[in-house]
């Protein structure tokens, strides 16, 4: 069970990292201003849940099986390369998809963890954050 619990926690350390490079690769897009500033938001939003989450990691984790945070080469080159004049509203769209994917991810793995643990305030400050972000993409997707 902790072992399963430990692959979670680092697979969400993934979806953030792979987050964390859509947004950079987005933000080099002729975007809007208000898009441009969702996605440097998202940007840090990844960067700062990826250091905390690494922490839970670090408390859960086997010392036998270290190394399960490296970020898989082969994943980064599969990683959008929006084509030139790409519309704000696609980045969007694939940006809010991959929001929505990594939330699901989060909603798994909170029965995990007891209710008095500080890892699941943690986690639903997470999850509280990302769907402010999804909520704000949705409203740049409207404009």
């Amino acid at each position: 069970m902790a072992k399963r619990v430990t692959n979670q926690v680092a697979e969400l350390w993934k979806l953030h990292g792979a987050q964390k490079f859509v947004f950079k690769i987005a933000m080099r897009e002729e975007l809007p201003c208000d898009v441009r500033g969702l996605c440097g938001k998202g940007y840090l939003i990844a960067s700062l849940c990826m250091n905390e989450i690494s922490a839970i990691y670090e408390q859960l984790r086997s010392p036998m099986e270290d190394g399960v945070l490296r970020y898989p080469e082969k994943e980064i080159t599969q990683l959008p390369e929006f084509p030139n004049g790409t519309s704000a509203e696609h980045v969007i769209r694939y940006l809010k998809l991959k929001q929505q994917k990594l939330l699901k991810k989060y909603t798994r793995i909170l029965v995990h963890f007891e209710k008095t643990e500080v890892n699941l305030k943690l986690l639903r400050d997470h999850i509280f954050v990302l769907k402010r972000l999804k909520n704000e993409m949705e409203g740049a997707a409207s404009i």
